[in-house]
């Protein structure tokens, strides 16, 4: 009976990117981050609560980012695992992630992260599965920062600046971790489905070949 295809070593190295693909992420990510230290260096949060509270949220985020990558490095080939009730992603539709998701990609946000597009087919779906694990991994924990930042506005006479911390951190960090959670449940699904189809071409030539024999 042939492999499994979601347990086979596929490969895993991530698609060529372009120069214009590259140089784009590279120029939009440091200019959000350059203009988010200028907002934190300028702007208070009582006197400019939403503009203070998403500079901060980004910030937040890129840190988190940048002290997960030895861990991400070190867990690259673990796609990560879904509970039950998620795996068919039916709660997440409920909160609208299907419409976040097609915002996202009609927004340039999309341009930060080229390296999620599918490029090699059936073969280039582990790679994209646990790319989706390790992308959450940071907004997961930006998340709980911003919690931690926003509790500690409210507690210090910010309320509008903890308010708005809690709705930026919305869609800035839980519902793309909710994102790569219903991409990784949408992906596991497909790879059972060609398991089942492989299985069952393996089990059929095998009955052939019985037949034939006999």
């Amino acid at each position: 009976m042939p492999e499994r295809l979601s347990d086979a070593k596929v490969p895993v190295r991530p698609p060529t990117l372009t120069r214009g693909q590259v140089a784009l992420s590279r120029i939009m990510g440091t200019g959000l981050t350059i203009w988010a230290n200028i907002v934190l260096g300028r702007a208070a949060p009582d006197s400019h609560p939403f503009s203070f509270a998403l500079a901060a949220s980004w910030i937040v985020m890129v840190v988190a980012a940048l002290l997960c990558l030895p861990f991400l490095v070190r867990r690259r080939e673990d796609p990560g695992r879904l509970a039950d009730w998620e795996q068919d992603g039916a709660i997440y539709r409920f909160i609208g992630i299907g419409t976040y998701r097609s915002i996202l990609l009609r927004s340039p946000f999309v341009w930060l992260f080229p390296e999620y597009k599918l490029s090699g087919g059936r073969s280039d779906l582990r790679r994209i599965l646990r790319r989706a694990h390790g992308g959450e991994v940071p907004h997961a924990i930006a998340a709980l920062l911003n919690l931690v930042m926003a509790g500690y506005f409210f507690g210090n006479d910010c309320p509008v600046a903890g308010f708005w911390v809690l709705i930026i951190n919305l869609p800035l960090n839980v519902y793309l971790v909710i994102l790569q959670r219903w991409n990784r449940g949408r992906i596991l699904q497909l790879l059972r489905r060609i398991d089942n189809r492989r299985i069952t071409i393996g089990c059929s030539g095998v009955r052939e070949s019985g037949g034939g024999r006999g």
